[in-house]
Protein backbone atom coordinates (compact mmCIF):
# COMPACT_ATOMS: atom_id res chain seq x y z
CA UNK A 1 0.00 0.00 0.00
CA UNK A 2 1.30 3.39 -1.16
CA UNK A 3 1.07 6.65 0.70
CA UNK A 4 -2.84 7.79 0.68
CA UNK A 5 -2.88 9.89 -2.86
CA UNK A 6 -5.96 12.16 -1.45
CA UNK A 7 -4.94 13.07 2.15
CA UNK A 8 -6.87 15.68 4.41
CA UNK A 9 -4.87 17.32 7.41
CA UNK A 10 -6.41 18.63 10.27
CA UNK A 11 -4.44 21.28 11.71
CA UNK A 12 -2.47 21.67 8.74
CA UNK A 13 -1.30 25.46 9.65
CA UNK A 14 0.38 24.15 12.50
CA UNK A 15 4.14 23.12 12.88
CA UNK A 16 3.08 18.93 12.53
CA UNK A 17 0.45 19.46 10.51
CA UNK A 18 2.08 21.75 7.80
CA UNK A 19 4.59 19.41 7.90
CA UNK A 20 3.11 16.20 6.85
CA UNK A 21 1.05 18.72 4.10
CA UNK A 22 4.83 19.44 2.76
CA UNK A 23 5.32 15.27 3.17
CA UNK A 24 2.24 14.53 1.07
CA UNK A 25 2.84 17.57 -0.85
CA UNK A 26 6.56 15.68 -2.26
CA UNK A 27 5.34 12.47 -3.16
CA UNK A 28 5.22 12.72 -6.92
CA UNK A 29 1.43 10.26 -6.60
CA UNK A 30 -0.51 12.46 -4.55
CA UNK A 31 -3.25 13.89 -6.41
CA UNK A 32 -4.73 15.81 -3.75
CA UNK A 33 -4.25 17.53 -0.11
CA UNK A 34 -6.76 19.34 1.90
CA UNK A 35 -5.30 21.04 4.76
CA UNK A 36 -8.03 22.24 7.47
CA UNK A 37 -7.79 25.06 9.95
CA UNK A 38 -8.57 27.78 11.77
CA UNK A 39 -6.30 30.30 10.30
CA UNK A 40 -5.24 29.82 6.49
CA UNK A 41 -2.76 27.48 4.99
CA UNK A 42 -1.06 27.99 1.86
CA UNK A 43 1.28 26.03 -0.32
CA UNK A 44 2.15 27.06 -4.09
CA UNK A 45 0.95 23.84 -5.58
CA UNK A 46 -1.98 23.31 -7.38
CA UNK A 47 -2.76 19.75 -5.29
CA UNK A 48 -3.28 21.83 -2.20
CA UNK A 49 -6.92 22.93 -0.92
CA UNK A 50 -6.87 25.15 2.16
CA UNK A 51 -9.70 25.09 3.92
CA UNK A 52 -10.40 27.87 7.04
CA UNK A 53 -12.52 25.82 9.14
CA UNK A 54 -12.96 25.30 12.74
CA UNK A 55 -12.43 21.40 13.32
CA UNK A 56 -15.49 21.42 15.72
CA UNK A 57 -17.73 21.67 12.82
CA UNK A 58 -18.80 19.18 10.36
CA UNK A 59 -16.30 17.82 7.64
CA UNK A 60 -18.01 15.46 5.66
CA UNK A 61 -17.62 17.42 2.41
CA UNK A 62 -13.83 17.10 2.88
CA UNK A 63 -14.02 13.59 3.22
CA UNK A 64 -13.58 12.17 -0.45
CA UNK A 65 -10.11 11.02 0.65
CA UNK A 66 -8.17 8.28 0.78
CA UNK A 67 -6.52 9.38 4.77
CA UNK A 68 -6.69 11.99 7.89
CA UNK A 69 -3.81 12.57 9.11
CA UNK A 70 -5.60 14.45 12.38
CA UNK A 71 -2.84 17.33 14.11
CA UNK A 72 -5.58 20.15 15.08
CA UNK A 73 -5.15 19.75 19.04
CA UNK A 74 -5.17 22.34 21.42
CA UNK A 75 -1.50 22.60 22.46
CA UNK A 76 -0.66 25.67 24.40
CA UNK A 77 -1.58 25.13 28.52
CA UNK A 78 -5.44 26.82 29.26
CA UNK A 79 -7.64 27.33 32.10
CA UNK A 80 -10.56 26.36 29.94
CA UNK A 81 -11.51 22.75 30.49
CA UNK A 82 -14.66 22.83 28.45
CA UNK A 83 -12.84 24.49 25.33
CA UNK A 84 -9.64 22.18 25.33
CA UNK A 85 -11.91 19.03 25.90
CA UNK A 86 -14.16 20.06 22.61
CA UNK A 87 -11.50 20.47 20.72
CA UNK A 88 -8.79 17.82 21.79
CA UNK A 89 -11.23 14.66 22.29
CA UNK A 90 -15.31 15.73 20.99
CA UNK A 91 -14.02 17.00 17.72
CA UNK A 92 -11.63 13.83 17.13
CA UNK A 93 -14.86 11.79 17.94
CA UNK A 94 -17.21 13.51 15.88
CA UNK A 95 -14.52 12.96 13.30
CA UNK A 96 -14.13 9.79 13.30
CA UNK A 97 -17.47 8.72 13.39
CA UNK A 98 -17.80 10.98 10.03
CA UNK A 99 -14.91 8.98 8.94
CA UNK A 100 -16.78 5.69 9.43
CA UNK A 101 -19.60 7.11 7.40
CA UNK A 102 -17.47 8.28 4.48
CA UNK A 103 -15.64 4.60 4.36
CA UNK A 104 -11.83 6.34 5.05
CA UNK A 105 -9.91 3.94 5.09
CA UNK A 106 -6.61 5.51 7.44
CA UNK A 107 -6.62 7.66 9.87
CA UNK A 108 -3.47 8.76 11.74
CA UNK A 109 -3.37 10.59 14.94
CA UNK A 110 0.01 11.75 16.52
CA UNK A 111 0.03 10.79 19.52
CA UNK A 112 2.53 11.55 22.73
CA UNK A 113 5.09 9.67 24.87
CA UNK A 114 3.62 11.95 27.33
CA UNK A 115 1.08 9.19 27.83
CA UNK A 116 3.61 7.51 29.50
CA UNK A 117 3.46 9.53 32.42
CA UNK A 118 6.83 11.20 33.94
CA UNK A 119 8.01 8.74 36.96
CA UNK A 120 11.28 7.86 39.09
CA UNK A 121 10.77 4.25 38.27
CA UNK A 122 10.79 4.00 34.59
CA UNK A 123 13.02 3.10 31.53
CA UNK A 124 12.50 3.24 28.26
CA UNK A 125 8.59 2.33 27.13
CA UNK A 126 7.48 0.07 24.73
CA UNK A 127 4.24 0.19 23.30
CA UNK A 128 2.74 -2.06 25.66
CA UNK A 129 3.48 -0.78 29.03
CA UNK A 130 0.57 1.19 30.86
CA UNK A 131 -0.40 4.86 30.30
CA UNK A 132 -0.09 6.59 33.35
CA UNK A 133 -0.16 10.29 31.92
CA UNK A 134 0.96 13.09 35.22
CA UNK A 135 -2.49 14.19 36.83
CA UNK A 136 -3.33 17.58 35.88
CA UNK A 137 -1.26 17.72 32.86
CA UNK A 138 -3.55 17.87 30.06
CA UNK A 139 -2.04 17.31 27.19
CA UNK A 140 -1.29 13.99 28.15
CA UNK A 141 -4.43 12.88 29.53
CA UNK A 142 -6.67 14.06 25.99
CA UNK A 143 -3.87 12.13 24.19
CA UNK A 144 -4.74 9.10 26.21
CA UNK A 145 -8.81 9.80 25.91
CA UNK A 146 -8.57 10.23 22.14
CA UNK A 147 -6.14 6.57 21.90
CA UNK A 148 -9.41 5.19 23.48
CA UNK A 149 -11.52 6.90 20.78
CA UNK A 150 -9.24 5.23 18.14
CA UNK A 151 -9.63 1.50 20.05
CA UNK A 152 -13.15 1.88 19.58
CA UNK A 153 -13.52 2.99 16.29
CA UNK A 154 -14.59 1.15 13.59
CA UNK A 155 -12.12 3.10 11.33
CA UNK A 156 -8.78 1.86 10.78
CA UNK A 157 -6.36 3.84 12.69
CA UNK A 158 -2.68 3.94 14.07
CA UNK A 159 -1.17 6.32 16.69
CA UNK A 160 2.37 7.66 16.71
CA UNK A 161 3.36 7.98 20.17
CA UNK A 162 6.04 10.97 19.64
CA UNK A 163 8.54 12.67 22.21
CA UNK A 164 8.65 16.15 21.13
CA UNK A 165 9.10 17.18 17.42
CA UNK A 166 11.39 19.94 16.85
CA UNK A 167 12.82 21.96 13.91
CA UNK A 168 12.31 25.79 12.46
CA UNK A 169 8.97 26.91 13.72
CA UNK A 170 8.59 24.23 15.97
CA UNK A 171 6.03 25.41 19.02
CA UNK A 172 5.03 23.62 21.78
CA UNK A 173 4.99 23.50 25.62
CA UNK A 174 8.39 22.69 26.09
CA UNK A 175 10.01 25.04 23.44
CA UNK A 176 7.50 27.78 25.44
CA UNK A 177 10.14 27.13 28.58
CA UNK A 178 13.04 27.14 26.49
CA UNK A 179 12.57 30.32 24.98
CA UNK A 180 13.43 31.56 28.22
CA UNK A 181 16.92 33.18 29.19
CA UNK A 182 16.69 32.60 32.29
CA UNK A 183 14.57 28.90 33.00
CA UNK A 184 14.36 27.17 36.64
CA UNK A 185 14.68 24.11 37.16
CA UNK A 186 14.37 21.36 39.89
CA UNK A 187 17.45 21.38 42.11
CA UNK A 188 18.69 17.31 42.45
CA UNK A 189 16.86 16.51 39.12
CA UNK A 190 18.26 15.89 36.06
CA UNK A 191 16.41 13.61 33.55
CA UNK A 192 17.08 12.27 30.38
CA UNK A 193 14.66 13.57 27.61
CA UNK A 194 13.85 12.40 23.84
CA UNK A 195 13.80 14.99 20.92
CA UNK A 196 12.31 13.81 17.42
CA UNK A 197 13.57 15.92 13.94
CA UNK A 198 10.60 16.95 12.04
CA UNK A 199 12.12 15.24 9.17
CA UNK A 200 12.14 12.07 10.91
CA UNK A 201 8.67 11.99 12.54
CA UNK A 202 7.62 12.96 8.78
CA UNK A 203 9.26 9.54 7.36
CA UNK A 204 8.02 7.89 10.11
CA UNK A 205 4.41 9.20 9.13
CA UNK A 206 5.29 8.38 5.87
CA UNK A 207 6.21 4.13 7.35
CA UNK A 208 3.18 4.00 8.90
CA UNK A 209 0.40 5.01 6.31
CA UNK A 210 2.60 2.67 3.73
CA UNK A 211 1.72 0.14 6.04
CA UNK A 212 -0.18 -3.15 5.06
CA UNK A 213 -2.27 -4.25 7.07
CA UNK A 214 -2.54 -0.43 8.45
CA UNK A 215 -2.61 0.00 12.34
CA UNK A 216 -1.42 0.08 16.02
CA UNK A 217 0.75 1.74 18.03
CA UNK A 218 4.06 3.12 17.57
CA UNK A 219 6.73 5.20 19.30
CA UNK A 220 8.55 7.42 17.70
CA UNK A 221 11.59 9.39 19.23
CA UNK A 222 15.12 10.77 18.10
CA UNK A 223 18.47 8.71 18.60
CA UNK A 224 19.66 8.46 22.28
CA UNK A 225 19.28 11.29 24.75
CA UNK A 226 19.98 14.46 26.39
CA UNK A 227 19.95 15.43 29.77
CA UNK A 228 17.83 18.21 30.62
CA UNK A 229 19.55 20.81 31.93
CA UNK A 230 22.38 20.42 28.74
CA UNK A 231 19.37 20.56 26.53
CA UNK A 232 18.64 24.02 28.19
CA UNK A 233 21.91 25.28 27.36
CA UNK A 234 21.56 23.72 23.90
CA UNK A 235 18.73 26.09 23.34
CA UNK A 236 20.47 29.40 24.47
CA UNK A 237 19.00 29.43 28.08
CA UNK A 238 20.42 29.75 31.12
CA UNK A 239 19.27 26.98 34.08
CA UNK A 240 18.50 28.27 37.45
CA UNK A 241 18.15 25.03 40.16
CA UNK A 242 15.20 26.09 42.77
CA UNK A 243 14.14 23.17 45.35
CA UNK A 244 10.98 21.56 44.08
CA UNK A 245 8.22 22.77 46.61
CA UNK A 246 9.56 26.30 46.10
CA UNK A 247 9.50 26.00 42.63
CA UNK A 248 6.47 24.55 42.56
CA UNK A 249 4.56 26.85 44.80
CA UNK A 250 5.51 29.66 42.48
CA UNK A 251 4.58 27.96 39.25
CA UNK A 252 1.01 26.62 40.45
CA UNK A 253 0.50 30.45 42.12
CA UNK A 254 1.69 32.21 39.04
CA UNK A 255 -1.13 29.67 36.70
CA UNK A 256 -3.63 30.78 39.20
CA UNK A 257 -3.55 34.41 39.45
CA UNK A 258 -2.63 34.31 35.99
CA UNK A 259 0.61 35.98 35.65
CA UNK A 260 2.15 33.28 33.40
CA UNK A 261 0.33 31.06 30.57
CA UNK A 262 3.00 28.24 29.68
CA UNK A 263 1.51 25.18 32.74
CA UNK A 264 0.35 24.52 35.90
CA UNK A 265 2.47 22.93 38.12
CA UNK A 266 1.62 19.73 37.30
CA UNK A 267 4.01 20.61 33.88
CA UNK A 268 7.08 20.50 36.10
CA UNK A 269 7.25 17.10 36.81
CA UNK A 270 7.78 16.40 32.97
CA UNK A 271 11.37 18.38 33.98
CA UNK A 272 11.60 16.27 37.33
CA UNK A 273 11.50 12.81 35.91
CA UNK A 274 12.08 10.57 32.83
CA UNK A 275 9.11 9.99 30.10
CA UNK A 276 11.42 8.17 27.57
CA UNK A 277 10.30 5.47 24.55
CA UNK A 278 11.54 2.35 23.27
CA UNK A 279 11.44 2.71 19.29
CA UNK A 280 12.15 -1.02 18.69
CA UNK A 281 8.95 -1.79 17.52
CA UNK A 282 8.98 0.99 14.47
CA UNK A 283 12.25 0.29 13.86
CA UNK A 284 12.20 -3.95 13.38
CA UNK A 285 8.44 -4.07 12.18
CA UNK A 286 8.65 -0.90 9.48
CA UNK A 287 11.99 -0.23 9.39
CA UNK A 288 11.95 2.93 10.42
CA UNK A 289 15.53 4.52 11.67
CA UNK A 290 15.81 8.22 13.08
CA UNK A 291 18.73 9.83 10.87
CA UNK A 292 18.97 12.52 14.16
CA UNK A 293 19.89 12.48 17.97
CA UNK A 294 17.70 14.01 19.62
CA UNK A 295 20.33 16.93 20.84
CA UNK A 296 20.52 17.39 16.92
CA UNK A 297 16.79 17.84 17.02
CA UNK A 298 16.84 20.13 19.52
CA UNK A 299 19.99 22.00 18.17
CA UNK A 300 17.65 22.35 14.46
CA UNK A 301 15.22 24.24 16.30
CA UNK A 302 17.42 26.45 18.43
CA UNK A 303 19.50 27.71 15.38
CA UNK A 304 15.28 28.09 13.22
CA UNK A 305 14.44 30.61 15.86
Amino acid sequence: MSFPRRLLVTGAAGFIGGTIVDLALSIPETERVVGLDIVPATRNDPRFVGIVRDVRDAVDDLLEVDGVFHSAFLLAATRDETLARSVNVTATDRLLQSCASAGVGRFLYPSSTTVYGAHPDTGFHPEEDARRPVPGFRYAEHKVEVEDLLAASVVPTAALRSCIVMGPGARNFITESLSMRVLPVPAGCDPEVQFLHAGDFAAAVRCVFATEPFGGVFNVAGRGTIRWRQAVRVAGSYPLPLPMRLLGGLTEASWRFRLQTRSPGAGLEMIRHPWLASTERIEEALGWLPRFTSEEALAAWARGR
